[in-house]
């Protein structure tokens, strides 16, 4: 019995996880208990628990007796957070189990993909599951930041990796993504505020 319910929580927590972390769940948006229950086929607690667990690592925002939201991210919000993204995909540079990713591997790879499989690389767990965490956090903006940095729709040259010594190479690249985004956090806020969910009173959970 017990197990079952840690593979419900399991499957609840993952499953919600993943819509923020792929946007689906945008800002704003209200995770009611009741109707996450039904489309997981279970009971409340369950969810709630999923939830907790997700307050805690602050994708969500709220409690049983207020509602769970998705949280909408502020531009001080976006630089610390692409702060310490930063300083976990620097840190996994230097704790990869190899000395260098291929070569050929990174010259192919830019933006999200790049940061996770550096992250990946890393022979430290901890710091792989704080960097993910950290980027996780950051859904919301990469799901605007196209729109920000490139509102013509064709990538600039300045994402891609350059493997030149005088760009610093992979690190350099980091440096420069990150940096990037920061200069910008205001206006991604922003694009971010208009998607967001309008507010709505807060409905209880029937459960």
């Amino acid at each position: 019995m017990a197990t079952h319910r840690i593979d419900t929580f399991t499957r609840i927590y993952s499953g919600l996880r993943e819509e923020l972390r792929d946007a689906r769940l945008g800002p704003g948006a209200q995770i009611r208990v009741d109707q996450t229950a039904q489309r997981y086929g279970t009971s409340a607690t369950p969810v709630r628990e999923a939830l907790a667990r997700l307050v805690g690592e602050r994708l969500v925002v709220g409690d049983r007796s207020h509602g769970y939201y998705v949280p909408c991210l502020s531009g001080d919000a976006i630089r610390d957070l692409l702060t310490v993204n930063e300083l976990l995909v620097m840190a996994a540079l230097r704790a990869r189990r190899s000395a260098q990713l291929s070569g050929e591997l990174e010259a192919h790879m830019r933006g999200d993909s790049l940061m996770l499989a550096i992250l990946d690389s890393a022979d430290a767990p901890i710091l792989t599951d704080a960097g993910r965490l950290a980027f996780e956090r950051l859904a919301q903006m990469r799901a605007v930041e196209e729109d920000v940095l490139d509102p013509s729709g064709q990538r600039e040259a300045s994402d891609a990796p350059d493997q030149s010594a005088s760009s610093g190479g992979t690190a350099g690249y980091v440096r420069r993504y990150h940096a990037r985004r920061r200069r910008v956090a205001a206006a991604l806020a922003r694009v971010i505020a208009r998607r967001a969910a309008p507010p709505r009173e807060y409905i209880p959970d029937i459960v």
